[in-house]
């Protein structure tokens, strides 16, 4: 991931927009070290130089937010914790991050958006990985886990976020490919871009977008004895070397995104020819800042002619507009938020059937950018649509209702047309909460479509039991009850104490009861249906009576002096000393509380009543080891 700052933060100057001047970590002696990564416009070779180290920090997961202006990543030199690189340079600590244990989280990377940061957590033997989710708008910094579903479990060594699909693309090293991880509400699902056509060792530690929109990354070649600057052409489902580098210890950088999104999406991909086409806008600035005068503009083939626009933004037409086949409108100067334009068309050739590519343009702060097709992976691309004089077209979809939820059914057709669902509902969408089979069917001049949606309804439960009552430093089991269970299911487990050692995607727990705890289960199944339980975990420490007195006369009552509980417990090197300090009495091996004992002499004969001073080794449930010790007075 790669980001824009400049020296000039030093002086106190605003943060300028990205222009290609991006940022990297290294380890290095002991150290991180911050370098700027630029690029040579003769030789066009990207070069690297040195701005700061930071002695024993081991950062990672670098990634930077451009409405605050600062880097963010992780110190993975001791646990995680989650920092900030101000700009001139500081380190701040933010917060400590508890993660399950076996998992790597170097890949990160930020949706400017919304202000979440991504993590990503894998392990190159273990089948699970995880996706953190960081608001950096909370004063807390509140944390989601997000387990990821693929086929394959991802290992990606850094990301970047793409901003139009809401996704994250990375490197798997583990299957040599490239990966989009899509991002829903309660979970992540990675599948596979395009295969790498190149061997590369150990991942891609840094990747970034350069100035141009092409994704780049820094690897290892086959024989790990180089880094290259590798070239993913998405379009093209290559991979190539752009530059060869020196070997590198380990690296992270941050990406360097546009801080205006400016997409441009066709609402129906494929259209008959005789309904109207909708395009919708959108220009949203990453800054708090407000836009300056923007100016956008587009131009259609002579048999599309535009009939009406509609924005959340005032605006003036310069040239075309209504009635043309082209457009260019001024927004005023000024604006906060977002702009967004609806604009339909009307086709003109009512047996049109070709593919048409469509691509607009944006002047803003005097400096043009296209727009991005965001059904697409790509950046920087052509929107696509096809018109055909008559679509016929029959689709039949299975849906997952989970049990008190409701999903919404919408059929990938025109909105233009009159629409009636097999339960009445007249709207193109069908928002639903039983389970069953909804059809609709639209027929008209230009169109005969049909649609069926079977909606099932999954309920999963899982249950831990009821509460347990255990001994303190006891070795405890929990076995989840899942009722209905998907073959594809996610566990993730958390404790309401920071020093309980619970894995947090394992099917079942094994850990230490050290004090009073909850522990709670959340099981997620690849549909998105979750279901929790929580089960209380009671310690009970283990009081042990210790007597202060005993009497060996052989009446058979108090004739011993030992350690007593309500529970067995074990003891070893139960040693007795007398007011000097000479040992009387020493038993060294471990036995049950009930053998350790001792009856007032030394060897045969029995000492002089009085006080004497004893020690013990209190052996605990998992092996704790516990020195107590007291005074018994010895009486006839």
């Amino acid at each position: 991931m790669v980001c824009c700052m400049y020296m000039q933060h030093l002086l106190g100057q605003s943060l300028p927009d990205c222009n290609g001047i991006n940022f990297r970590v290294l380890e290095v002696g002991g150290a991180s070290l911050l370098q700027e990564i630029s690029i040579d416009d003769e030789t066009e070779n990207y070069m690297f130089r040195d701005l700061m180290r930071y002695p024993g920090r081991r950062l990672n997961a670098i990634s930077y937010y451009v409405r605050q202006g600062i880097i963010y990543g992780l110190d993975i030199n001791e646990g995680l914790t989650l920092i900030q690189i101000l700009p001139n340079f500081e380190v701040v600590e933010l917060r400590e991050i508890n993660v399950p244990r076996g998992l790597a989280f170097v890949a990160a990377d930020i949706d400017q958006i919304n202000g979440l940061m991504y993590i990503l957590g894998y392990n190159m033997n273990e089948p699970e990985s995880l996706l953190l989710q960081i608001d950096l708008k909370a004063s807390d910094f509140n944390i989601k886990y997000l387990p990821v579903f693929s086929e394959n479990s991802v290992a990606c060594a850094d990301l970047v976020y793409q901003p139009a699909r809401h996704s994250l693309i990375g490197f798997d090293h583990k299957n040599q490919e490239l990966v989009e991880i899509q991002i829903l509400p309660n979970r992540a699902f990675a599948s596979m871009i395009m295969h790498s056509n190149l061997r590369i060792q150990g991942g891609i530690p840094s990747l970034f977008y350069n100035k141009d929109s092409e994704l780049l990354g820094i690897g290892s070649d086959e024989m790990l004895d180089n880094y290259n600057i590798y070239g993913f052409s998405v379009e093209e489902k290559k991979v190539n070397v752009r530059q060869v580098l020196t070997y590198e210890n380990n690296q992270d950088a941050c990406s360097c995104l546009s801080p205006v999104i400016f997409t441009n999406k066709v609402m129906t991909v494929e259209n008959s020819s005789c309904h109207l086409v909708t395009f919708e806008y959108s220009l949203v600035n990453l800054k708090d800042e407000v836009f300056d005068e923007v100016i956008l503009k587009n131009r259609f083939p002579d048999s599309l002619i535009i009939e009406s626009f509609i924005g959340n933004q005032g605006f003036e037409t310069i040239e075309g507009g209504a009635g043309f086949s082209f457009f260019e409108i001024r927004f005023s100067p000024g604006i906060e938020g977002p702009i967004q334009l609806k604009l339909q068309l009307k086709v003109l050739d009512s047996q049109m059937d070709t593919i048409f590519y469509n691509q607009a343009e944006a002047l803003i702060s005097d400096k043009w950018m296209v727009s991005d097709n965001p059904r697409t992976i790509a950046v920087d691309d052509a929107t696509d649509f096809r018109l055909v004089p008559f679509m016929r077209r029959s689709d039949s979809k299975d849906i997952t209702l989970c049990q008190g939820d409701t999903v919404t059914l919408r059929p990938e057709i025109s909105d233009q047309v009159a629409f009636q669902w097999s339960d009445g509902v007249t709207t193109r969408d069908n928002r639903v909460s039983d389970p069953g089979l909804y059809t609709i069917k639209v027929s008209d001049e230009c169109m005969d479509y049909s649609a069926t949606f079977w909606v099932e309804e999954k309920d999963i439960s899982v249950e831990l039991g009821e509460s347990i009552e255990v001994e303190e430093y006891e070795e405890i089991s929990i076995v989840p009850d899942i009722l209905n269970e998907e073959p594809a299911i996610r566990y993730f487990w958390t404790a309401d104490r920071p020093g309980i050692d619970v894995c947090a995607t394992c099917q079942e727990q094994s850990m230490t009861a050290r004090e009073d705890f909850k522990i709670r289960l959340q099981v997620i199944t690849e549909d998105g249906c979750t279901a929790d339980a929580v089960k209380d975990i009671y310690t009970k420490a283990l009081k042990v009576y210790r007597p202060n007195a005993f009497t060996p006369n052989g009446d058979g009552v108090n004739d011993f002096f030992q350690l007593y509980s309500d529970r067995d417990f074990l003891l070893k090197d139960l040693q007795v000393f007398n007011r000097w300090g000479q040992l009387v009495y020493q038993q060294h091996k471990m036995s049950a509380s009930n053998d350790m004992k001792w009856d007032g002499k030394i060897g045969n004969a029995t000492l002089d009543a009085g006080v004497y001073i004893w020690k013990a080794i209190l052996v605990k449930k998992g092996g704790r080891q516990e020195l107590i010790q007291g005074e018994v007075n010895l009486v006839f």
